[in-house]
């Protein structure tokens, strides 16, 4: 009687094992990608309501993150603020310029641009869709 496995049924698993690893890997990969994508619009996202305030109030000084409440630099981001025109539109009133994102170009962003009526639209350059946030283009 055999005790154990042969090396033809061991040399299977392993077989199986690397499979499941060349599937896996690469999808687990996308998933972290488009994850830290939406993290990073999150972050500036809160920041909305801050540039309303300062819209609203029509303050003349140049933007910065830090007068929307938000940090200049996160692990994710390299955060910068845009001033709006005289009507209140800003192509790219809060941009997230990514970092530390292998599988991007460099330089890829996420912004939030907004329109003369006050609507906020997300935005992304350089993003493949796949990874986009929910609602951006």
């Amino acid at each position: 009687m055999q005790k154990g496995f042969t090396l033809i049924e061991l040399m299977i698993v392993v077989a199986i094992i690397g499979i499941l690893a060349a599937i896996a890997l690469p999808a687990y990969q996308d998933y972290v990608l488009k994850s830290r994508i939406t993290a990073a619009f999150h972050e500036i996202s809160s920041g909305k309501s801050s540039y309303e305030i300062f819209v609203n109030h029509q303050y003349s000084t140049i933007l910065s993150p830090a007068d929307i409440s938000l940090n200049n630099e996160t692990s994710i981001c390299s955060i910068s603020a845009n001033n709006p025109d005289n009507t209140g539109t800003a192509a790219k009133a809060i941009v997230c310029t990514l970092k530390n994102t292998v599988g991007l170009s460099t330089g890829a962003e996420i912004y939030i641009s907004r329109s003369s009526d006050g609507v906020y639209n997300c935005g992304t350059t350089g993003i493949a869709a796949k990874y986009r946030p929910n609602g951006c283009s």
